[in-house]
């Protein structure tokens, strides 16, 4: 099962169907603490067993073989030649040629044993389709299985769509003491590639399972209870072995990854930050070509959040 569920997330991964296009700027908040990642152009993208959500890995969908999968593996059953691939057995057994072997089958076809598989491969191959794919594809226990082998194998960058958020700058900047770096998605440093990861996916917020994997692969792989809904998140992934740096610490290693400076749209630092620490984030921006340095600005008349060039 473990090699199964390992083949299935390498699909997965590599096999997502496009996203819809990120927003222009993402959104990443600090606390002063992490002003290192403006030091040296780094990231931190996170083990999925790591983030602040205990339910990050969950079961989201009742079963990865629902009709959409279904219908697939019959269309691709339908055009298996069950002649050939007896060749290609036969060959890999008696370690021959697929000349030999086609030979081999041609002179023996009146074996029992290779009338018998004949005779039996189409009520195998419903056994297949029927009984074995729904009943483990369906499992609980095969379902966390590849869960849990996607989580252990990618790590994410999350980003929020939005600047301005009261709760977010309360809980992930240091109550308005940290800042936030905007990033412009459209950046080579973050597109798509080998070397970055994936592009920008969307966190879909629900408590409901959806009934098939394939109904929306990305809400499966990329959803949160629906108390985290006002995070609005979008997310970067790479497989761990993409990360630029690996520091081993308990419990879940740092994987960090590089960007461009020109990655950096503009900082916006909190009203309630010390004014050394803005100082810090100044100096560190002379090496930003398009960065600017903003304040945030509060509305108690309102209860708006704007921001000022400083």
């Amino acid at each position: 099962m473990a090699d199964v569920a390992e083949d299935i997330v390498d699909e997965l991964v590599a096999h997502l169907k496009e996203p819809p296009a990120a927003p222009p700027l993402l959104y990443k908040y600090l606390s002063p603490e992490r002003i290192d990642v403006l030091q040296n152009a780094n990231i931190r993208y996170t083990q999925l067993y790591g983030t602040n959500d205990v339910f990050e890995i969950r079961r989201t969908f009742e079963t990865m073989y629902g009709q959409k999968m279904k219908k697939a593996v019959r269309a691709t059953t339908a055009s298996i030649n069950i002649e050939e691939e007896m060749v290609k057995a036969i060959a890999e057994a008696q370690n021959m040629s697929l000349r030999n072997a086609r030979r081999w089958l041609k002179q023996n076809r009146n074996d029992p044993r290779i009338r018998s598989v004949e005779e039996n491969a189409p009520t195998l191959m419903a056994n297949f389709l029927d009984n074995f794919l729904p009943k483990t594809f369906g499992n609980q226990d095969f379902i966390m299985h590849i869960l849990n082998n996607f989580a252990k194998k990618t790590a994410a960058l999350s980003v929020s769509e939005q600047p301005h958020s009261p709760s977010m700058w309360a809980h992930y900047a240091a109550n308005w003491t940290g800042y936030v770096i905007s990033f412009d998605t459209a950046d080579g440093s973050l597109t798509p590639s080998p070397e970055n990861g994936s592009r920008f996916f969307p966190i879909s917020y629900r408590n409901d399972m959806i009934n098939e994997f394939f109904d929306d692969p990305i809400g499966a792989l990329f959803s949160k209870q629906t108390d985290w809904a006002n995070e609005r998140e979008w997310r970067k992934i790479i497989r761990r072995e993409q990360a630029d740096r690996i520091i081993a610490t308990q419990p879940d290693d740092v994987l960090l990854n590089k960007f461009d400076r020109s990655a950096v749209e503009r900082v916006i630092v909190g009203h309630r930050a010390d004014p050394d620490f803005v100082d810090a984030l100044r100096a560190e921006l002379q090496a930003y070509p398009k960065a600017r340095l903003y304040r945030t600005q509060i509305s108690q008349a309102d209860g708006t959040v704007s921001e000022i060039a400083i």
